[in-house]
């Protein structure tokens, strides 16, 4: 549902699964900086998740009104400010593709 976004067949779906991703992120990423080497497979699985979903390829069937754009801003900006504060004060312990991929996908942010 992450990547799928605007094509989820209920638009809830997407938004639950950014909120429960943000959720379990919140208390696994303390966890894995803990033990990096331990969590080696999952620093790739983060990049792609928090790429494919601030850069899905899903459109909007239909033109969202400024609420809803809102709303949907308000959601990406949730996992930015995961980024924000569970991955970029703690840059010198994680591995270092991963953390190229994060400064990746930040600039790629700020571009578009």
């Amino acid at each position: 549902p992450l990547s799928l976004k605007y094509q989820c067949p209920s638009q809830s779906t997407w938004k639950v699964a950014a909120s429960s991703f943000n959720s379990v992120c919140s208390v696994g990423i303390p966890i894995a900086r803990e033990k990096v080497k331990h969590f080696e497979t999952l620093w790739p699985i983060l990049a792609d998740c928090i790429e494919n979903f601030l850069f899905t390829s899903s459109k909007s069937p239909v033109p969202l009104n400024p609420d809803e754009r809102k709303r949907n801003e308000y959601v990406d900006c949730q996992i930015i400010d995961l980024i924000r504060s569970q991955i970029l004060p703690f840059a010198d312990n994680l591995p270092i593709l991963f953390m190229q991929r994060i400064i990746d996908i930040l600039n790629r942010g700020s571009i578009n």
